[in-house]
């Protein structure tokens, strides 16, 4: 369990980084649709710890995908979660999304999920058939 915590500090702590980029396209998305002109310091503030800590779980939790105890059918339900409430929670508390929108951003999480899960699923399978064929050929 120890490792699983160091792994998922590790995870967090490298891509907390990314944190003021996102906060930079989001604003500049928010400019371009004439949501927001400007912005205090305060709330620039705010939204760089706040993204920072949205990439820091995110990139953290997909650590439970390394406990061999645990089914994949239960790490995908836990990802999913956690992933969720970070987005959500996040995105409600900086501004960036109304309390009316969270349907609509939930069914967009959903569908977005569902596509990068399918493609990691589908190159895994493929990858795991070129490595089946390789040691046949051995």
């Amino acid at each position: 369990m120890k490792k699983h915590i160091t792994d998922f500090l590790k995870r967090g702590l490298m891509a907390m980084g990314g944190g003021p980029v996102v906060v930079a396209i989001v604003y500049k998305i928010l400019n371009v649709c004439n949501v927001v002109q400007s912005i205090s310091a305060d709330e620039f503030f705010y939204a760089v710890i706040l993204s920072s800590v949205l990439a820091f779980v995110a990139a953290g939790i997909s650590v439970v995908y390394n406990i061999e105890k645990l089914p994949m059918f239960w790490a995908t339900l836990i990802h999913f979660g956690v992933l969720y409430a970070d987005y959500i929670i996040i995105y409600l508390v900086n501004g960036w999304i109304d309390i009316a929108i969270v349907p609509g951003f939930t069914l967009i999480f959903i569908l977005g999920y569902l596509m990068i899960w399918t493609i990691v699923w589908l190159s895994i399978r493929m990858s795991m058939k070129k490595m089946n064929e390789n040691l046949k050929s051995l």
